[in-house]
């Protein structure tokens, strides 16, 4: 079983984990673009997985990964490593302001496709972003085996604001090793 990503942070008000990163300079694209609304706001995500532990007592028992599925969850904790599969993630990202992002971001990658052109990543945002806390669909919708390269990667992948995780939400629990 892989192992669970280290802490990044701790969930409290206001966030301690770092840094804050201006939301305006996080969205570099090679073609197409993303409209912004305050893009002076500050922002800091924690990861896809959820440390569990008593903080008191300095214990850690492991992560929890909310996703689609086990398979994402679990790719999740080594993306760059392994297959990048299709399915859904959730991330919280605490903002100092509302802001807002949309549009899709395209970037030119240094890998091959099957026919010898660069593949391009696609971005699609739509998130209306709140004071405070803001929980973030990731959906992989795309990926796309290169042809110099052992794993697949995300070819379209779609950034969104919900409310409340969906019902059919698969809770992963990785214990740490």
């Amino acid at each position: 079983m892989p192992s669970p990503q280290t802490a990044q942070c701790t969930l409290i008000f206001p966030p301690t984990c770092g840094p804050r990163r201006p939301f305006g300079q996080s969205f570099s694209c090679s073609t197409g673009g993303v409209e912004l609304d305050n893009p002076g706001a500050t922002y800091t995500a924690t990861s896809t997985s959820m440390v569990v532990g008593r903080l008191e007592k300095q214990e850690l028992y492991g992560g929890l990964i909310p996703a689609s599925s086990e398979a994402t969850a679990l790719a999740s904790l080594d993306m760059m490593l392994g297959d990048t599969p299709l399915g859904t993630l959730y991330q919280w990202m605490y903002f100092s302001a509302p802001a807002a992002v949309t549009g899709e971001c395209a970037t030119t990658t240094a890998y091959q496709g099957e026919s010898g052109e660069p593949i391009v990543r696609r971005v699609v945002h739509d998130m209306n972003l709140a004071q405070g806390w803001n929980l973030i669909e990731v959906n992989i919708q795309e990926v796309q085996q290169p042809a110099d390269r052992d794993h697949s990667m995300a070819t379209l992948t779609r950034y969104r604001t919900i409310d409340a995780y969906p019902a059919d939400t698969v809770w992963v629990f990785v214990p740490e090793e």
